[in-house]
C-alpha cells in the first residue's frame, strides 16, 4: 500500500489541532499518525515551579527517555521558576531535562507570582537556565513577572534569541561584560522600564543596535531606546495591547529618523490623544522610507478624528507628488458603542480632504479588530508537563 505524505498527514490533523482528545486518538491509532499527532498535542509544554510534584523534571525526563520522540515534538517551553523551598536534588534533573530539547524554539521564563524576585528562585537554577540559554539560538525568548534580573542575564537573553520580550520585569543595575555577540533582531518591552533604561547604558547598546522590529507602549521614558534603535529598524509599533500594557502613559518625545523603516504603527486612545504630538511623529513617519503606516485610534470619535486629519493633510499636501509616493496609510478605527455612520462618515471627510490617494487606495478607513500579528508569542493550548507522560502511554 501506499505511504500518505507526511505533509499531506500534517495537513489533515491540521483540522483537529485544538482538540487533544481527537489528536490523542489518532495516535493511538496507526504509527503512520502516532508522531505527527503528538508534534499537535505535545508542541507546547508549560514546566511548573514549586507548586507542582518535587519530581517533575525526573518524571519528564523519564517520559522523554521512554518515547524519545517527545522530544523532536516539544517546540515551545513555558518554564515557570521555582523557589529557594525546591528539593536541590532536582537541579541535576533540569539539567538532563533540559539537554533532550533539542528542537526548541520557544522558551518563556515566568513565575506564578506576581514580582517575584529573582534572588528567590532556587539554587543552581539560574546556573542552569542560562547554561542551556548559551547553548542555542531560539526563534523566541520571553521574560515575564520578575523583578531584579542581573544585567549579565538581560545580555545573554539577546543573544539566544531572534525575537526577546519583557513583560513586568524589572533589572539591578551592576556591572557586566557582554560575552556573547547579540543575535536579537526583535524586541518587546512592556511595563518594564528599567530593563529598557539598562538598554541604554553603553555596555548595552549593541544589543539594541542591530534591531529591525521594536514594539514598546507610548511612555515618555521610551524615547531614548527608541532613538538608539531607530538607525536599523524596519517596523515598529507604539501603542499598547494585551501583551503590551503601560506603566506611565506619555509620549516618547520627538521620534528621531527611521532610515531604514517600512512599517510603523501608532495606537492612541481618545483619552490620551494629544494632536501635536501626533503631527510630530507622522511627520518623522512620512520623511522615513515606511511603506505603510498603520493610526490605530481607540474609542474613536468624529471631534478629535478631524483635527488630526486636518493637520495630516496639510502635511502630506507639502510634499511634492504626495498621492504616488507617500506610504500608505491605514486608519484603524475602535468605534466601541458608536454606530457605522462614525466610519461613513470619517472615510467621505477623508476622501475629500485627499481625493487623488483616497481614490488609489493609498489611504484608507476600517474598523480595528484588535488583531496585533507582529506580536510574536503564540496562542493556543498549552499541555501541562504532569500530562505528557498520559499522553503516550
Amino acid at each position: 500500500m501506499d505511504v500518505i505524505p507526511e505533509e499531506l498527514v500534517d495537513r489533515i490533523l491540521q483540522y483537529i489541532a485544538d482538540d487533544p482528545d481527537s489528536l490523542q486518538a489518532c495516535a493511538l491509532t496507526s504509527p503512520l499518525l502516532h508522531e505527527p499527532s503528538h508534534r499537535l498535542l505535545l508542541h507546547a509544554v508549560a514546566l511548573g515551579g514549586s507548586s507542582e510534584s518535587r519530581n517533575l523534571y525526573q518524571t519528564l525526563g523519564d517520559a522523554v527517555d521512554a518515547s524519545p520522540h517527545i522530544a523532536r515534538c516539544i517546540r515551545m517551553v513555558a518554564f515557570t521558576v521555582p523557589s529557594t523551598e525546591m528539593v536541590l536534588t532536582q537541579t541535576a534533573h533540569l539539567h538532563s531535562l533540559m539537554a533532550k530539547f533539542t528542537h526548541l524554539r520557544h522558551f518563556m521564563i515566568t513565575s506564578d507570582e506576581e514580582d517575584f524576585d529573582w534572588t528567590r528562585i532556587a539554587p543552581g537554577i539560574t546556573d542552569e537556565l542560562a547554561q542551556f540559554l548559551r547553548c542555542r539560538t531560539l526563534d523566541a525568548l520571553h521574560v515575564s513577572c520578575i523583578v531584579g534580573i542581573p544585567l549579565d542575564f538581560v545580555a545573554l537573553t539577546m543573544s539566544s534569541a531572534l525575537t526577546v520580550s519583557f513583560v513586568e520585569t524589572s533589572v539591578n543595575d551592576g556591572e557586566m561584560q557582554l560575552n556573547q555577540q547579540p543575535v536579537a533582531e526583535n524586541l518587546l518591552l512592556s511595563s518594564s522600564q528599567t530593563v529598557a533604561d539598562a538598554f541604554c547604558r553603553a555596555d548595552l547598546i549593541p544589543c539594541i543596535s542591530r534591531l529591525r522590529r521594536l514594539w514598546v507602549g507610548l511612555e515618555p521614558t521610551l524615547h531614548h531606546i527608541i532613538e538608539s534603535s531607530a538607525p536599523m529598524l524596519e517596523e515598529i509599533f507604539m501603542g499598547s495591547t494585551d501583551l503590551i500594557s503601560v506603566s506611565h502613559f506619555g509620549h516618547p518625545g520627538p521620534l528621531p529618523d527611521f532610515p531604514s523603516l517600512r512599517l510603523a504603527t501608532i495606537q492612541l486612545c481618545i483619552g490620551e490623544y494629544e494632536q501635536p504630538w501626533l503631527v510630530h511623529a507622522m511627520r518623522a513617519l512620512l520623511a522615513s522610507p515606511a511603506e505603510v503606516i498603520n493610526l490605530q485610534i481607540l474609542e474613536a470619535q468624529l471631534s478629535t478624528l478631524e483635527p488630526a486629519l486636518q493637520a495630516l493633510t496639510a502635511e502630506l499636501t507639502t510634499r511634492p507628488d504626495h498621492s504616488v509616493f507617500t506610504p500608505r496609510i491605514h486608519w484603524l478605527l475602535d468605534l466601541g458603542v458608536t454606530e457605522d455612520g462614525v466610519l461613513q462618515e470619517f472615510s467621505t471627510a477623508v476622501g475629500r480632504a485627499l481625493p487623488q490617494m483616497y481614490a488609489a487606495g493609498r489611504v484608507t478607513v476600517g474598523r480595528y479588530l484588535g488583531r496585533e500579528d507582529g506580536l510574536y508569542w503564540p496562542s493556543g493550548r498549552v499541555v501541562l508537563a504532569t500530562r505528557v507522560s498520559s499522553f503516550i502511554e
